[in-house]
């Protein structure tokens, strides 16, 4: 609209669709932007996913087998430190069970 173009606090991004709608259709840089995040994250998780010879996810079996709370793992405040991933759906379910 005129007051976007006129009001410089008004903050448009890098401006993709402008620059490349006289040389692109919107839909063909939109179908062409979905197909390369679609190709860069099933490459991805094919290459840092671990998988069966078929390509099925195969859960990795984990060293530790302990049970915090333990004589040999004692509760103790500041001895364990989580890391989780944010996007990881299992990580996601250990923060939801760390809350409550």
């Amino acid at each position: 609209s005129c007051q976007q173009k006129d009001n410089p606090r008004v903050s448009k991004g890098f401006n993709i669709m402008e620059l490349t709608g006289a040389v692109l259709p919107q839909g063909k840089l939109v179908t062409g932007v979905k197909t390369g995040w679609k190709l860069a994250w099933t490459t991805l998780m094919r290459e840092l996913a671990p998988q069966s010879d078929d390509g099925e996810y195969v859960r990795p079996s984990y060293a530790f087998q302990g049970e915090i709370g333990t004589p040999e793992f004692p509760d103790e405040a500041g001895r364990y430190h989580m890391y989780v991933g944010k996007a990881c759906p299992w990580c996601h379910r250990v923060e939801l069970v760390r809350g409550v």
